[in-house]
């Protein structure tokens, strides 16, 4: 089963980004948000609260789960909290 939730575990997204190879730097005071299937994470994003606005700030997702719209369901999902 899909789902998108947020991530407060840090060690969990680090495992993550090594995995696909991410070497982005990530800000302080952002949000984490996750795409899990059956409870693994397969995908993440960043909101990022500044200035009052928020920014969405990257999105990954495995390459075996790519090309089927799950990084736009993510992002959609993010627009609608």
């Amino acid at each position: 089963m899909l789902s998108f939730k947020d991530i407060s575990d840090i060690d969990m997204i680090k495992k993550f980004l090594e995995k696909n190879s991410i070497k982005e730097s990530f800000s302080p005071k952002g949000l984490f948000f996750g795409a899990f299937d059956d409870g693994n994470l397969f995908g993440t994003t960043q909101i990022v609260l500044e200035d009052g606005k928020a920014y969405i700030q990257y999105v990954f997702i495995d390459k075996e789960y790519r090309g089927q719209g799950l990084g736009n369901a993510m992002v959609l999902s993010l627009i609608h909290i």
